[in-house]
């Protein structure tokens, strides 16, 4: 069930009705529980008692260990309750990967026929790359008391809302139980946000519906063999159009998630915040997926000892990771290789900025802001290849295919879907540096009219409905 279909418009006014019915207050969550569940078995029946069992799994253990005593039953109890969402992540997600890859090192079948016939015709649930980590991070503030202890029912309806909650299910933002289990409590229809809502929903649909759905068209040119016929300069122009149209689709899901969520009264964060006008690698991984890379900084980084140690310990945590935030995306090898391509920039960085000190300006700034831009875009090419195998074959006609004049049409188009996530950004960049005209922005008058005109684009000019990209992760 798309948030770009008719059919979840339909689901959602009968949800939402429902919720803030006057008898139905004290049953909220499990409204939204029964919600989300319906929500989630209609785009994957076939997984989702695995969405339930691993609900069950968390609240018991994760209830088990309030009260925290580090005696060894209650150290072995939260591993077990860190491996259990590990393990799930593991054999679902990476299990076809890992045989496939030990088959071909091999060259035989490692493990008996019919065993890995089951592995590899294990299907792949939607959204457990974001609900295992929120498994994860339930069971490590439960046993560090980051959050109000509760009775065991109650926990269950909690642990049930927090990882089923249907707006972020699918493609988060990954949430954490200790900013979210206070929110649980009931909710008034006097108290929605309603322009702050509407303005996270308008502008998630624009960027999806209108600029990533639109770009999807040309950016499926960048596949083999016609990065050979397209030339180097048109192929680059397309990846850049790629490299937009990432953002907007899955910018666009999170915003989208961010307003039906204030709808409902609850806050998750933002997941996005202008990525592309970071000046560094670094600040980069602070703007994009940020609930991603801020998990990953907390549950795995700092823990290894982060940047504060010798020089190549801190290498080491930062290709780690980055390898491990590669491979989140899937199981493919080219995922790894995509981490490890930001895993060895971040290591350059972090050495470099160690040894050479510069004054910074504004031109400086804009200098390090096109560089980052043009390195994180280079490095979606990975996300391009299907089959690992294929990688050089496609990079070589990618960049060597030779000089072709640009195609003024296909060009015209990426730059005119490109243009509203610039001044996106632009708007971003002003408001972060109190330049002048921010009061203009902060009207409301103003921002009503800039959402008027998103509305009008989606309406009349809406690309064809794809599935949102993250949606495979």
């Amino acid at each position: 069930m798309l948030f770009n279909s008719l059919e979840f418009l339909q689901f959602f006014c009968i949800v939402f009705t429902c919720y803030y019915l006057p008898f139905g207050r004290k049953l909220q969550p499990l409204i939204l529980i029964a919600a989300s569940f319906y929500f989630y078995w209609r785009g994957a029946s076939d997984v989702t008692l695995l969405l339930a069992v691993a609900v069950v799994v968390n609240a018991v253990v994760s209830h088990a260990l309030q009260g925290r005593t580090d005696s060894p039953r209650w150290r072995l109890l939260f591993l077990l309750g860190v491996l259990f969402n590990i393990e799930v992540l593991f054999v679902f997600k990476y299990g076809s990967l890992i045989l496939g890859t030990a088959n071909s090192m091999a060259g035989y079948d490692v493990l008996p026929v019919a065993l890995g016939s089951l592995i590899y015709a294990l299907v792949l649930p939607i959204g457990v790359s974001f609900y295992c980590f929120e498994g994860v991070s339930l069971v490590v503030d439960s046993a560090k008391g980051r959050f109000e202890k509760s009775g065991l029912l109650q926990h269950f309806q909690n642990t049930g809302l927090f990882i089923a909650f249907f707006p972020h299910l699918i493609s988060g933002p990954i949430l954490r139980a200790a900013e979210f289990f206070p929110q649980i409590r009931p909710k008034y229809f006097r108290d929605i946000k309603w322009q702050e809502s509407f303005e996270w929903l308008i502008l998630g649909y624009f960027l999806k519906v209108f600029v990533a759905d639109n770009l999807s068209d040309l950016t499926g040119w960048l596949t083999f063999p016609v990065t050979e016929i397209a030339g180097t300069t048109n192929n680059i122009m397309l990846l850049m159009g790629y490299s937009v149209n990432i953002f907007a689709d899955f910018a666009g899901y999170s915003y989208i998630a961010l307003g039906l969520a204030k709808l409902l009264g609850y806050s998750i964060p933002n997941n996005f915040n202008a990525p592309y006008i970071a000046c560094s690698l670094g600040e980069f991984w602070k703007r994009w997926h940020i609930s991603l890379s801020s998990w990953i900084r907390d549950y795995l980084f700092i823990p290894l000892g982060g940047t504060r140690c010798v020089w190549y310990r801190a290498a080491f945590n930062l290709m780690f990771v980055m390898l491990l935030g590669g491979l989140w995306h899937g199981a493919n090898w080219n995922y790894a290789i995509w981490g490890a391509c930001h895993g060895g920039g971040l290591i350059a960085e972090h050495l470099v900025a160690a040894r050479l000190k510069m004054k910074e300006s504004t031109i400086l700034s804009f200098i390090k802001m096109l560089l980052t831009y043009a390195f994180v875009t280079l490095c979606w090419i990975p996300f391009l290849v299907k089959e690992t195998e294929k990688m050089p074959l496609f990079v070589s006609s990618f960049f060597f295919s030779g000089y072709k004049p640009i195609d003024i049409l296909r060009g015209s188009i990426v730059l005119f879907y490109s243009i509203p996530v610039i001044l996106l950004h632009m708007y971003c960049w002003n408001k972060e540096h109190q330049r002048l005209g921010q009061a203009l922005f902060d009207n409301w008058l103003f921002r009503a009219v800039i959402a008027g005109i998103m509305l009008f684009l989606i309406f009349i000019n809406p690309g064809p409905s794809y599935v949102f990209i993250y949606f495979q992760f």
